[in-house]
């Protein structure tokens, strides 16, 4: 069963001894469905990438290159490649750092049987085999998890819907009531303050529809290139009149100097519910501060995208971090709070971009004074 996956398999060697690479590629081209053969290991990463390559053989001294070298090469791609060193030196010589490279197998020569090359060949390409299915299986369990989260949202919706809608016909049925008992008349009625209510209670609605359909939106998940940059100066200018008339003033440091893939649509919603939520949390009237700030770093790494996103609110009290992310939970004041967006954000970063987000309380140093606020990490893969 070994040797039917190691068919599957392409195998990069890379091997600048032309007579024992020829003895060497007699023997896996017997067992292998494609093996390519580089003498010098130039240009080895684009070999591997565009060949999908699952095993690298390498010779750890070349005329051009140490394998080692190479070694740390193929460590720093995205995609995962397993590795085979072949030696006439002593292996402890190299033992050491082939260990700490990550080195699948070290080889001796000379090598004078086939099976001491296709045996550990074989292991390899079952062990590959195994990953294959994990990640198989890791995409069905995120694919149920979605499933069974948008089951759950929509089993809740009727009972999120119930009390603002109850409140909207209690205050509907009130107004009615004075109308015709001429409490009040036509021309004050729309400046009392149940109106106001009325409102509120309707933004709500609006707001968990709106949670609805970008949760939908995971499914789609269309992605395009973007100035990261620039696409998040734009989304913060659409909230530039409620941030002047709250008086709260943004810093975004944003230092990715090359267009991206990613989903516009989701992107928009995590910096609209992260500064939506900052712009709650600064009108409580425990929040007193002189001047209100969000802090906004973007920064690029080798392969993600890392966002910093916080506050100088005071941050939430230590016994509502564990809940922050779940469904219905809420730390808004008078109950207004709908408990579903910082939900659907957690669903939308971890299954719909595939990163990470996490929640705590931080003190930090901006602007040459100490503050605190609730700190949000966010990771996002290219």
């Amino acid at each position: 069963m070994k040797e039917k996956y190691l068919k599957q398999c392409n195998i990069l060697y890379v091997e600048d001894d032309q007579v024992f690479a020829k003895y060497i590629l007699e023997i896996l081209k017997k067992e292998v469905k494609n093996v390519i053969h580089s003498t010098n290991g130039e240009n080895l990463t684009n070999l591997i990438m565009i060949n999908e390559i699952d095993i690298v053989i390498l010779d750890i001294k070349l005329a051009n290159i140490s394998g080692i070298d190479l070694c740390k090469e193929i460590n720093n791609l995205s995609r995962e490649t397993s590795i085979v060193l072949l030696s006439a030196y002593p292996k402890k010589e190299y033992l050491k750092d082939a260990i700490e490279l990550g080195v699948d197998y070290f080889i001796e020569k000379p090598i004078l049987n086939e099976n001491e090359l296709l045996s550990p060949l074989s292991n390899l390409a079952s062990k590959i085999r195994i990953k294959r299915m994990e990640k198989r299986l890791e995409v069905l369990e995120n694919t149920e998890k979605r499933l069974s989260a948008m089951d759950k949202m929509i089993s809740n919706l009727a009972h999120q819907w119930r009390q603002p809608l109850n409140i909207i016909s209690i205050i509907a049925s009130a107004l009615r009531y004075e109308k015709e008992s001429r409490i009040i008349s036509d021309e004050t009625l729309a400046e009392i303050e149940k109106l106001d209510n009325i409102v509120l209670q309707t933004q709500e609605l609006s707001k968990t529809l709106n949670s609805f359909n970008y949760f939908s939106e995971l499914e789609k998940n269309k992605s395009e290139k973007i100035d990261l940059c620039f696409f998040i100066k734009e989304n913060i200018k659409k909230l530039d009149k409620v941030l002047i008339d709250k008086d709260i003033e943004i810093s975004l440091d944003c230092n990715v100097n090359q267009e991206v893939l990613i989903s516009k649509n989701m992107l928009s919603y995590i910096f609209e519910v992260l500064i939506n939520n900052s712009i709650d949390n600064f009108e409580k009237e425990t929040i007193i501060v002189e001047q209100r700030y969000i802090f906004i770093d973007v920064t690029q790494e080798e392969n993600s995208i890392s966002i910093s996103f916080v506050d100088n609110g005071g941050g939430v009290e230590s016994k509502d971090l564990e809940n922050i992310f779940d469904p219905y939970f809420s730390t808004k004041f008078n109950s207004y709070g709908i408990g579903l967006s910082l939900y659907t954000l957690y669903l939308v970063v971890k299954y719909g971009l595939n990163g990470n987000i996490d929640a705590y309380n931080k003190t930090f140093n901006k602007l040459d004074t100490y503050n605190c606020g609730l700190y949000y990490d966010i990771t996002i893969p290219l």
